[in-house]
């Protein structure tokens, strides 16, 4: 972690009991977990080994799905069915007992969340959660060619990596802007680019580096998914966000909220509604400047590794700390 020495660790090669592939077997000093995967969760806990969950998402939900969280905020709750009895089934298999209440999920060593107020919620968290920061790494790559020549406002738009009904979003953002000094880039993800009428002011791409764009972005139109708002907040750029489902929603109501880009409603979604949006959060860079600073302010990915190595019992003192 970050550099430091750490003990040896031998890999040993070994078979997948289920697809009968080979893999690598590890022995990790720590584990961090991600909070939806509840099996690991409780394999985890009931283990040796100290231990962290990684938390990407909001935390303040409404205990009726029927009541919208701002109305009835019941803080680091989950749904009390079916996901208290999947957490419950999970450990009652590594022998823990079970949760008496959603609530009690909580009780773990450390909870790192990839965020931090005032775009989350100021709320009074357990003690275990550490906020830090925005979580933005993304794989190396080189900025594309075109990025050098710009000489118009660069507009970025990125939908879900996981398949949902956004193609619209693109679809839409490239209208509005077709005849607008500006660039339009669009990373497509899980839908094809060949699907989409291209301008002559657009570039569109499955993927495209994120990092490299926001640097000179104006304004990020996005689906309101917790990285990539995060991300282009964190570089400083106001979103226009169009959520269109899970977290989605929550995430872009919170954007308007502290005043660092607006929020649209799918319904109804036409170019001359999102090209407003748009030249409305354009005007809101003051408000994602303070968000990135509260980011920056967290400590980022160093101040996660702080934490987690925070579990750890170098094996040497505690053999001293055992002796005393």
């Amino acid at each position: 972690m970050r550099g430091r020495s750490r003990r040896s660790r031998t890999a040993r090669p070994t078979r997948c009991p289920t697809c009968n592939t080979r893999s690598q077997r590890v022995d990790p000093d720590a584990l961090l977990i991600d909070i939806t995967t509840v099996g690991a969760g409780a394999v985890a806990e009931a283990g040796q080994l100290p231990w962290a969950v990684s938390i990407p998402l909001f935390q303040h939900f409404s205990p009726d799905p029927s009541v919208p969280p701002a109305v009835t905020p019941v803080p680091f709750g989950i749904a009390p069915e079916p996901g208290l009895a999947a957490m419950n089934a999970s450990r009652g298999e590594v022998g823990l007992a079970p949760l008496a209440g959603p609530e009690e999920i909580w009780r773990g060593p450390l909870h790192l969340c990839y965020t931090a107020p005032p775009f989350e919620l100021e709320l009074d968290f357990p003690p275990s959660f550490r906020f830090v920061g925005a979580g933005v790494w993304e794989p190396p790559a080189q900025p594309p060619d075109w990025l050098g020549q710009l000489e118009a406002p660069l507009v970025l738009v990125s939908v879900s990596s996981e398949m949902q009904c956004d193609a619209a979003l693109i679809e839409i953002a490239l209208e509005a802007f077709r005849d607008e000094d500006v660039v339009v880039a669009a990373s497509t993800a899980a839908h094809d680019p060949a699907r989409f009428d291209v301008p002559a002011n657009a570039h569109v791409a499955r993927w495209l580096p994120h990092g490299h764009l926001l640097a000179k972005a104006t304004c990020t139109i996005c689906h309101g998914g917790m990285g990539m708002t995060q991300k282009t907040l964190a570089a400083g750029v106001p979103a226009c966000v169009v959520p269109f489902g899970r977290d989605q929603f929550a995430v872009g109501a919170r954007v308007a909220a502290v005043g660092a880009g607006t929020c649209v409603s799918p319904d109804g979604l036409d170019a001359e509604r999102l090209r407003n949006a748009v030249h409305e959060a354009i005007g809101m860079r003051a408000g994602a400047r303070l968000i990135a600073d509260a980011f920056s302010a967290a400590g980022g990915s160093a101040a996660a590794a702080d934490a987690l190595e925070s579990q750890l019992v170098h094996p040497a003192r505690h053999a001293e700390v055992t002796a005393r």
